[in-house]
């Protein structure tokens, strides 16, 4: 309350512009197609009619809400090579589109009663994915609602991060590989940001690098540990993994060690004549290559 979104409420005016609900939904299909999305808003309130205190439109919640299963139909059509099902944008009276005084949503992101839409939902890429379509499309309608149609999308992680101890000059070099997006070209970083930590302290606030490496001397017996981040105007990626390296005072020999958990797996598939479900104490094949 207070605020330009809503002035007729007392409060400490902290602009809260939207909100946005992640359902799953019910239902079934018996060919064992995707079930897929529908999003929901409330274009008319009885007391309020069309407008918002504020004097937004209420299609602006249709707006949000249709970009939404849009961006999220689109995103995991073309990651997950399938087609996934845009079911509907429906203007509903449901409460967490009703109630709110300001836009609002709802994405009913997939059915929990489908078996194929289970399949996706337990992995942990189709997880990411849908999160960063959720951010994009709100990325997306804030700047629009501002006056900004171009936007610059967040980096994906980085990816090949790799540390290289030369013991001669008591120096580390650190190399790592951008992660295209192809579908979104303005997510290409145009910087990065190294955080380290020494011994058993938390990891400093980086030093931002406009190449993929970076180099450092260290001194004996101290543990070092790296992870990389990428930069552009749109803002910083999730960390990479963590690397560490330890240059011994009295080296006597050399030890690489190579991360082979590099993937991610929801649980096994289980689909027979007499049962269907997931095996939580197993592993199944990603979506992802």
């Amino acid at each position: 309350g207070g605020s330009a979104y809503l002035p007729t409420n007392s409060g400490l005016a902290v602009p809260i512009e939207l909100t946005t609900a992640v359902h799953t939904d019910a239902g079934h299909r018996k060919d064992g197609s995707i079930y897929g999305t529908l999003s929901i808003s409330t274009n008319y309130h009885s007391s309020t009619g069309d407008t918002y205190p504020s004097g937004i439109s209420r299609m602006a919640s249709y707006d949000l809400a249709h970009l939404m299963a849009e961006t999220v139909s689109k995103d995991l059509s073309y990651y997950f090579k399938t087609t996934w099902t845009r079911r509907d944008t429906w203007n509903r009276n449901y409460s967490e589109t009703r109630s709110p005084q300001i836009p609002s949503m709802i994405l009913e992101l997939l059915s929990h009663q489908n078996f194929t839409d289970m399949r996706y939902a337990h992995d942990p890429y189709v997880k990411f994915y849908v999160a960063r379509s959720i951010y994009k499309s709100l990325l997306r309608y804030v700047n629009f609602q501002h006056g900004i149609k171009d936007v610059v999308v967040q980096p994906l992680p980085v990816k090949n991060l790799s540390v290289d101890l030369n013991s001669q000059q008591n120096s580390v070099e650190l190399r790592w590989q951008p992660t295209a997006d192809p579908l979104e070209p303005t997510a290409s970083p145009s910087r990065y940001i190294v955080y380290t930590k020494i011994g058993n302290h938390g990891f400093d606030k980086g030093q931002v690098v406009d190449e993929p490496k970076f180099s450092m001397l260290i001194a004996p017996d101290v543990q070092y540990s790296f992870r990389v981040a990428a930069l552009n105007e749109g803002g910083e990626s999730f960390p990479s993994e963590e690397m560490t390296v330890y240059k011994a005072l009295n080296e006597r020999a050399r030890v690489l060690i190579v991360n082979g958990f590099t993937r991610l797996s929801g649980p096994a598939i289980v689909q027979k004549a007499d049962s269907i479900g997931f095996d939580i104490q197993k592993v199944s094949c990603s979506f992802v290559d």
